[in-house]
């Protein structure tokens, strides 16, 4: 029996949040890259060699899509708001 273009299964996806990835390849990489980031922005805040926020902040943005320790610890760096402060209105 063959089935429509209508009734085929869709390819696989992995769906994070917002983010949806066409093969659980792309997910994996997107974690080990952020994997990668976080230990040399962790290596960078302890050695004089290189700064390690550069890699820190981007290897947690990365995680911050799978991982609630991630987005938690990035909501904590972000600056702190004022009362009056309004997103959406423009600096005058």
């Amino acid at each position: 029996m063959m089935l429509s273009d209508e009734h085929k299964e869709p390819q696989s996806r992995v769906f994070t949040g917002a983010i949806c990835f066409k093969t659980p390849y792309a997910y994996r990489m997107r974690i080990v890259v952020g994997i990668i980031l976080v230990v040399l922005g962790l290596l960078g805040l302890i050695l004089p060699i290189m700064p390690g926020w550069v890699f820190l902040i981007p290897g947690l943005i990365l995680l911050s899509t799978k991982f609630t320790w991630a987005r938690r610890l990035l909501e904590r760096l972000r600056p702190p708001r004022r009362a009056g402060d309004d997103p959406r209105k423009p600096q005058s």
